[in-house]
């Protein structure tokens, strides 16, 4: 943790924890070059797990009713990360008429049967069809009444911009995403839903001082939020409709500067979920360097932020003296290696096309969306 010389309970809390198990940190001897060796992934327990969630569960997931597209979900895709098969009882059907249990009449899914369409269980099954790469399954969806009820879920900018989570639900960020990705994957008429909400300026104005973004307008930076948010801007477009400056320095502050990983918050602990949050918002950031979507960024203070000293004892870094910083996670030396052309933009070659196939209609509905192949 970066220290601001501002002394909260947390941030005392987070110290106290780092004194503790630094030395777990420092005994260890994780040499590059061998790391794999030493640490690995025990893919058949993961494997195991998975299947046992799979398929009729137990009573005591009775208070998850409202979130099983997202438990079907959590491990569709986990199991296509470890490219490993479906259960042998549990087959791809079973899979497509839990989904037609939980589409709502109107448009959208609810988290179980018979409940109300929410845009994050939405998402959720829109991800849990794209990962299978079935098209069985994702001509389960009714793409028309889905789109409808993407529509309905817009807030007109002059009622603030963005999107309810589901009829009279609240606004912030998770719906914007959850929105945005879900139109994307479906191949739903995605610039129709921007204007019509509003979305690109609402998610600017979550951008709080310190660089990351809130909830909602004027709530504090937080890390899932503000993946929600960048990730939505990153899927339009439009990352250029925030401070990307800012963003990098606060996100980089947010890394464990003892046991690793990142926290969501100014002084607040390291906790494994900011791995996800915090870690694809620099992926997002990283790609969009790359593929020359921004330009012109001075990665000078981003460099000063991951290797400072927090707390003058190298933890995070070592500053040999003013000009020689060094860059212990690669990171801020990867996004140089994108950079654009002078004037900041890359020119179209002649007669170069864009496959434009987001409008709703186009293509073949009954075709599934280009997704990673199901091994």
């Amino acid at each position: 943790m970066l220290e601001d010389n501002l002394v909260t309970t947390t941030s005392k809390a987070q110290v106290d924890l780092e004194d503790k198990v630094s030395s777990i940190y420092f005994d260890t001897d994780f040499d590059g070059e061998d790391l794999d060796k030493k640490v690995y992934l025990n893919r058949q327990l993961h494997i195991d797990y998975l299947y046992s969630g799979l398929g009729q569960l137990k009573p005591g997931y009775a208070s998850l009713d409202a979130s099983k597209t997202w438990i079907c979900y959590w491990i569709l895709h986990s199991l296509a990360l470890l490219e490993a098969p479906l259960p042998p009882p549990v087959s791809l059907r079973d899979i497509a008429n839990f989904f037609k249990r939980c589409q709502h009449p109107r448009g959208g899914f609810g988290g179980g049967k018979s409940q109300i369409a929410h845009l994050a269980t939405t998402y959720a099954a829109v991800c849990a069809i794209a990962t299978t790469g079935d098209e069985q399954i994702y001509n389960v969806v009714d793409r028309l009444r889905l789109y409808d009820f993407l529509n309905r879920m817009c807030i007109p900018p002059e009622a603030g911009g963005g999107f309810s989570v589901h009829d009279g639900g609240e606004c912030d960020l998770r719906a914007c995403y959850t929105a945005i990705a879900t139109a994307y994957v479906m191949r739903l008429d995605l610039d129709t839903l921007v204007q019509k909400s509003g979305v690109v300026d609402y998610i600017a104005r979550c951008q709080t001082f310190e660089g990351g973004l809130g909830g909602e307008p004027g709530n504090e930076a937080h890390g899932g939020y503000t993946f929600c948010g960048v990730a939505a801007l990153s899927i339009i477009g439009r990352l250029d409709a925030i401070d990307l400056r800012r963003l990098l320095r606060w996100v980089a502050a947010r890394q464990g500067s003892v046991e690793g990983g990142f926290n969501g918050r100014t002084n607040k602990l390291v906790d494994g979920c900011y791995s996800l949050w915090q870690g694809g918002l620099l992926a997002i950031l990283q790609n969009a360097v790359q593929e020359r979507l921004i330009f012109d960024l001075d990665l000078e203070p981003l460099r000063a932020a991951v290797c400072r000293d927090g707390h003058a004892n190298g933890r995070r870094g070592d500053v040999d003296d003013d000009s020689g910083i060094k860059d212990p996670s690669g990171f801020a030396e990867s996004l140089g290696k994108g950079e654009g052309k002078e004037d900041g933009r890359e020119e179209e070659e002649e007669g170069e096309s864009k496959d434009d196939d987001s409008d709703y209609g186009s293509g073949s509905a009954s075709s599934p969306p280009r997704s990673r192949p199901r091994r």
